[in-house]
């Protein structure tokens, strides 16, 4: 997100997780990031508007034994999409087509 874009989304889990809503400005030092929002819980929804250009999303923390899956639906104005996992990062190019 841009400055001033701002977006709005809805996350479940089937299982309670720790969330933080985060972001990392575009000229911030390697592993800086910003917290906005922090809960544990297993849904929230919202909006939100980015107060600088960079990466603004989640971290997600499941600290019970079993598995659980996390669902996001946001809409908004950016243009790309990352997911972290097992040490290796996937970034995804969004177009009107990508759902």
């Amino acid at each position: 997100l841009e400055s001033g874009d701002d977006m709005v989304f809805s996350w479940r889990s089937t299982g309670e997780v720790v969330a933080d809503l985060h972001a990392e400005p575009d000229d911030a030092p390697e592993g800086f990031a910003e917290s906005f929002d922090r809960a544990r819980g297993v849904e929230a929804h919202g909006g939100y508007r980015a107060t600088f250009d960079g990466w603004h999303g989640w971290f997600w923390e499941n600290r019970g034994a079993e598995p659980v899956t996390v669902e996001l639906q946001a809409s908004g104005f950016f243009t790309a999409a990352r997911t972290y996992g097992g040490g290796r990062v996937q970034e995804t190019a969004l177009t009107a087509e990508t759902p």
